[in-house]
């Protein structure tokens, strides 16, 4: 089939359509024949139930796609084809916008299904001026998409994600030379990704997670994943520079990556961030426009290009786990830029996902190379809304709360022995990874090393420690637009933990460009297990969360709030809609206690809380809601000995007397003092002397003597008394919530 087709009018060179569905539906097979210099999509499938089996076919410079399977089109094999060669139509529409004066012009793609096909199976994509292969990922576990390769594009695999489920998967892709990105997660909106047997190389950015957040925690794990850097395949003569697309390049002729400022020529992974904001016309537009501008569209101008920048608000953190993973040809000289396996995304100035390493493998990789987590040396890609990243600003929490743990010490691979010399991690050790900023290198520089295999890297390497995240939200009305922080954390100076001062602070979220409502309500924090800290915020909320990012049952903290309130506090765990009675303590929790163990010292002005790890709270299903609640305050001038005080039964008694459960009684201040009172005397007390102690008064009637007072102590006891409220009263004045 050379040169069909008619640019720009959905017309292809091979259009398959039928205008109902048929039983038992005829099937179509395409298969060994040759497109070549079509004018728009070469062979394109309409909506029908008739099966269509498109193999071993080629599709050489191709306007538009290759292959479109359109919507509708539900029984499609695409097996063993080859397209080389795909660019825009010539007489495609751009659209322009008035008022910036950008252009905008749709994306295609060498295979392109808006439908998730039957098989798609050992394909190539090669020489595309867009996109390799756009499609939906699939439900798990994979069985439909495997053993496709795409190499020479802009951004090799384009993934659309699934509208409803928990679970989407993609694996069994190869991608090299892709002048953008490799793997590209479009509008992640499940809570639980999985990718796997993917290789990317040679590519600016490998693998590039953009997470549109839902109501659930967002999990993605990557799978026996091989991330190559400039393998000897790539030279420095050519693929230098990356290609974007941005509104003033509509056609990529230049490198417009948030990577550009600081000269990075590639990046392996790019950590994810979760942003409210859906980024593609798949997740965000009315279907019948991205017919023609395609799902994997921008919708918006400047807030979206390129596709791995964002400048909204972030919100709701996630993790990212990483088995058998192997990270080759990593140079921090790189053609005379530099190059980085893993880094933050400087996108997301709030949330940067934590990633678990086990049984990583490196090969060939310098140790400058492998990790960047410094606020030095993205400094000047800390731009716009981002720059309180820099150095010289206040800190943000997509840097300073950024955390990699290694599980078993492949990632970190080497330790340096006292006498300078490298070991191999130990079998069974383990260690974290920790921004290098100036809000983190003070607190943490005990604990952590700035050196890698010997050589100072862009962040803390803490070996044989294990960092932890901590979060907490505020729940009261109108919660997402108040400040209620920075929450600051000082680890107890009389507790051998580690830490040689500083504090662990978080600034909370800041405000963005583009509109997307504000939401404030959230701060997180790196924290060290086993450790007691000091808590404070600037105004602690009525009503708070508190979720400890730990699977491990003996990790622990205790928390200390400031808190000058003597009313006392309910605390839930998970969806428990009663608060556990045994977790109210009468003494100061310790870091043995139960999670959520708590109490309220008025005189001490404390709120303490013990936070403790487990598989349900690592999957945010263990949080703690903590409730302020209405106090009834008795004040009772009680004059009673010491012995009677701390006799038995005294609170039960005072409960009787009150008609109310003991449990509700809570002594909150005891307070011992000497009163002076008046004792009537005889008048004719003498002393030992036979003296008369008593003065005489004498008038003219005769002399008497007078009664006498003298002044006596003794000792009561002032207390304040707290009652707390009834279940039902703490309900209602929660809004029905106990």
């Amino acid at each position: 089939f050379h040169e069909l087709g008619k640019g720009g009018a959905l017309s292809a060179a091979v259009k398959i359509g039928y205008k109902s569905n048929f039983e038992p539906p005829p099937v179509n097979i395409f298969h060994g024949c040759a497109w070549t210099d079509s004018l728009e999509y070469a062979l394109h499938a309409q909506a029908s139930n008739a099966p269509l089996i498109i193999t071993n076919n080629v599709f050489i410079n191709v306007c538009d796609a290759g292959i479109y399977i359109d919507r509708g089109s539900s029984v499609v094999q695409i097996i063993r084809n080859a397209v080389a060669g795909v660019y825009p139509t010539p007489i495609a529409p751009v659209l322009t916008n008035e008022m910036t004066g950008g252009s905008r012009v749709h994306n295609f793609a060498g295979i392109r299904t808006d439908e998730l096909p039957v098989r798609m199976v050992s394909n190539v994509v090669a020489g595309s001026n867009d996109i390799g292969f756009l499609h939906r990922m699939e439900p798990c576990p994979p069985m439909r998409i495997f053993n496709n390769e795409a190499f020479a594009t802009i951004i090799g695999v384009f993934l659309l994600p699934q509208k409803s489920g928990h679970c989407q998967t993609a694996n069994l892709y190869t991608v090299w030379k892709a002048a953008h990105i490799g793997v590209y997660l479009a509008d992640v909106i499940v809570p639980t990704t999985q990718i796997s047997y993917i290789t990317v190389a040679d590519s600016h950015l490998g693998i590039v997670p953009y997470m549109t957040i839902g109501k659930a925690y967002r999990r993605l794990f990557v799978y026996d994943t091989t991330i190559i850097g400039s393998s000897p395949a790539s030279s420095c003569s050519a693929s230098l520079f990356c290609r974007t697309q941005s509104t003033s390049d509509p056609y990529m002729e230049n490198c417009n990556s948030i990577f550009a400022p600081v000269d990075f020529r590639r990046v392996g992974f790019v950590a994810p961030f979760n942003t409210p904001n859906k980024k593609t016309c798949e997740t965000s537009m009315d279907p019948r426009l991205c017919r023609q501008l395609s799902p994997a569209y921008p919708n918006l101008d400047d807030c979206h290009f390129p596709f791995e920048k964002h400048i909204h608000m972030d919100k709701g953190v996630g993790w990212t786990f990483f088995e058998r993973t192997t990270f080759a040809y990593w140079y921090a000289d790189d053609c005379g830029k530099t190059s980085r396996a893993y880094s933050m995304s400087n996108s997301g100035p709030e949330v940067s996902f934590p990633s678990t390493f086990s049984e990583t493998t490196w090969y060939e990789a310098e140790p400058l190379a492998r990790v960047e987590l410094s606020a030095e040396v993205l400094d000047d890609s800390f731009v716009g809304r981002r720059s309180p990243c820099k150095t010289t600003g206040g800190g943000c929490m997509g840097l300073d709360q950024a955390l990699i743990q290694d599980t078993d010490g492949s990632f970190i691979e080497f330790a340096t022995a006292a006498d300078g010399t490298l070991i191999p991690m130990p079998i069974g050790a383990s260690g974290s990874i920790v921004p290098l900023a100036p809000r983190t290198e003070i607190v943490w520089a005990p604990l952590c090393d700035t050196t890698l295999l010997g050589v100072e890297v862009g962040a803390q390497v803490c070996i044989n420690t294990t960092v932890q995240l901590v979060e907490m939200k505020n729940l009261d009305r109108g919660a997402k637009d108040v400040k209620f922080g920075p929450w600051v954390l000082t680890p107890d100076v009389e507790e051998d933990n580690g830490f040689e001062g500083g504090v662990l602070s978080s600034v909370g979220s800041f405000y963005a460009s583009c509109p997307c409502g504000w939401d404030f309500s959230f701060y997180q924090l790196l924290i060290k297990p086993s450790v007691m800290y000091d808590a404070e915020v600037m105004s602690l909320p009525e009503n708070f969360m508190l979720r400890y990012w730990s699977p491990n049952p003996d990790d622990s903290v205790l928390l200390r709030f400031f808190y000058p309130d003597s009313r006392g506090v309910n605390v839930f765990v998970g969806s428990n809609p009663d608060p556990p009675m045994s977790l109210k303590l009468a003494r100061m929790p310790t870091l043995a206690d139960e999670h959520g163990a708590h109490v309220v010292d008025a005189q001490a002005l404390l709120l303490a809380i013990t936070l403790r790890g487990s598989p349900q709270g690592f999957k945010s299903m263990r949080d703690l809601v903590i409730r302020r609640t209405p106090t009834v305050k008795l004040k009772m001038n009680v004059e009673i000995s010491i012995e009677e005080f701390n006799g038995d039964n005294f609170q039960t008694n005072l409960a009787i007397l009150l008609g109310i459960p003991p449990e509700r009684v809570k002594v909150v201040a005891v307070q011992t003092r000497r009163r002076l009172s008046a004792l009537d005397e005889d008048d004719d007390a003498d002393d030992d002397s036979g003296r008369s102690l008593a003065p005489s008064s004498c008038t003219w009637r005769g002399c008497s003597a007078a009664r006498t007072r003298r002044l006596s102590t003794s000792s009561a006891v002032d207390l304040d008394v707290s009652i707390e409220p009834s279940t039902e009263a703490a309900a209602a004045a929660s809004g029905g919530d106990s």
